[in-house]
């Protein structure tokens, strides 16, 4: 494996992702269900989308190196230009990508349970609830009980602590979301240009789990001291650097 390339895949793939909507994403998850399954879905939807875009990149390096070289640079060039255009905005965009996200992952918490069969007709069967035991009655804790009523009462989001429900939603949200994103085709682009397909996906595979951990263990810290607008003004110079190497090549490759 060349370890260069993966570097260079790594160094490419971190900034434009970081602000990105998957981050967002990544942190809203981790507010229902533990961080842990929220970090190992998202991250097996990045590993296949990593896949999907190296073996389009792998059908792309078959064209001629000029035409190969010519669209590598022009992706990068409109890379920059998108991250640009969307810099000034990016932090109000992120704040209603965070609402946007919260009330439908709530939403699909809240409908998974109103479907769970049964429960009601089996509650209404059991007859009437016992009485409260004497801690209940004198108001102490009384475990898990106590703790759902303290975080409804204080507004706090429950977690969800079924691992396939954590592994499924954060899988599918990401796998969703991933479709056609810049890191995507910036990926597609690295495996086209520099034909080598596993270096390509273990740079990029390994940004992207970088960037899905921060979410999940300092998304709140990190979001409150960087700005994304900055962050995206730095990956649009990333992907104007790769540019400007793929001009030289072509200019150098035409003299």
């Amino acid at each position: 494996m060349d370890w260069h390339v993966a570097l260079l895949a790594f160094v490419l793939i971190f900034p434009v992702e970081l602000p990105d909507k998957t981050f967002v994403a990544s942190l809203v998850l981790s507010t229902r269900f533990r961080p842990v399954l929220v970090w190992i879905g998202v991250g097996v939807a990045f590993g296949v989308q990593c896949v999907v875009a190296v073996a389009a990149g792998q059908v792309v390096s078959y064209l001629p190196a000029w035409v190969v070289h010519a669209l590598s640079t022009a992706m990068f060039l409109a890379g920059a230009v998108v991250l640009v255009k969307t810099a000034p905005g990016a932090d109000v965009a992120e704040r209603k990508q965070e609402e946007e996200l919260s009330g439908q992952v709530a939403a699909e918490a809240g409908s998974r349970e109103a479907a769970r069969p049964g429960e009601s007709a089996r509650a209404e069967a059991d007859g009437p609830r016992a009485q409260p035991a004497p801690a209940e009655a004198e108001g102490r804790p009384t475990g898990e009980g106590t703790d759902a009523a303290a975080a409804r009462t204080s507004g706090q989001p429950r977690q969800d602590s079924r691992p396939w429900r954590a592994l499924g939603a954060s899988f599918l949200l990401i796998f969703a979301a991933e479709w056609g994103d810049l890191s995507q085709i910036l990926t597609l682009n690295m495996a086209a240009r520099y034909h080598a397909p596993v270096a390509v996906f273990v740079g990029s595979w390994v940004a992207l789990l970088t960037v899905s951990g921060l979410a999940v263990v300092a998304g709140r810290v990190l979001l409150r001291y960087l700005r994304l607008s900055l962050l995206h003004y730095i990956a649009a110079a990333v992907c104007l650097a790769f540019a400007g190497v793929g001009i030289y090549e072509l200019i150098h490759g035409l003299t």
